[in-house]
């Protein structure tokens, strides 16, 4: 885990918002071929999403934020892999 999300206080929905940014960061590095920026933003996602599904489905009252972040967030991944398969065959 990074040192700054090993400081960041553990909400599920601030570390979902965490993940949303961290998608939309990588989304942006990869479109500028940054691949140790979207490296590094991919490790980071892959610990959040650890701690987000942890296990403990969302407490009610997170039901719908958490639904609708996690769809956009969703929405981004199919993008990523787009680009993603866009940059390969540019390479």
């Amino acid at each position: 885990m990074s040192a700054v999300l090993a400081e960041l206080p553990r909400s599920r929905l601030a570390d979902l918002e965490r993940l949303l940014d961290a998608t939309r960061a990588l989304h942006a590095a990869l479109s500028a071929a940054e691949w140790g920026a979207a490296a590094e933003l991919e490790a980071e996602r892959r610990v959040l999403m650890e701690r987000i599904f942890d296990g403990t489905p969302p407490a009610p009252a997170e039901l719908e934020r958490f639904t609708a972040t996690l769809r956009e967030i969703v929405r981004l991944n199919d993008e990523l892999i787009g680009l993603a398969e866009h940059q390969r065959r540019v390479l």
